[in-house]
């Protein structure tokens, strides 16, 4: 029987450089210790539902139309069923150039500020595209919030385009 060849010789292990930056172990420092952040956000004062509520430096004004319960039903892994809320936002451009609203977020929060989850079972249908300047669009938002919550429910909108958040108010 011929005998099969030998394989060739491992490469010899590498070496790992060492960091260039001196590591201290230690304790971490204390949460704020670290300074401002580098860009800042501001909230702005809250508005009730159906009022415009424009981010102030930039031409995009939301408003919160209607709120109110849902009852939300499981469709897919991680989804849960219950109780929650339906929010419908409309976007208006009020400049002259496209806005995307894929910068557009919409969090909320019940009680005494207790995030929502959103939900993106039926009936949500966020706001999304292009929004031409003039134009106005509506968006579906879904929360999950407990019956019995207590506290209103808050809407908090941001905009990439803006610093500022606007606080929409049950």
């Amino acid at each position: 029987d011929p005998v099969p060849p030998t394989p060739p010789p491992a490469p010899p292990p590498t070496e790992v450089a060492p960091s260039p930056l001196p590591v201290t172990p230690g304790v971490a420092p204390p949460p704020g210790a670290t300074g401002a952040p580098v860009v800042g956000t501001s909230t702005l004062p809250p508005v009730p539902i159906g009022e415009d509520a424009p981010f102030g430096d930039t031409p995009v004004v939301v408003t919160a139309q209607q709120v109110e319960p849902v009852q939300i039903e499981a469709r897919g892994p991680g989804e849960v069923a219950g109780p929650g809320v339906r929010v419908t936002v409309r976007a208006e451009n009020r400049g002259t150039d496209p806005v995307d609203l894929a910068g557009l977020v919409v969090n909320a929060t019940y009680g005494d500020a207790v995030p929502a989850s959103q939900s993106s079972t039926d009936p949500a249908a966020p706001l999304t595209g292009a929004l031409a300047p003039g134009a106005s669009a509506e968006g579906v938002y879904v929360f999950q919030v407990p019956d019995g919550a207590g506290g209103p429910v808050v809407i908090e909108v941001g905009y990439s385009g803006s610093s500022n958040v606007v606080l929409i108010r049950t």
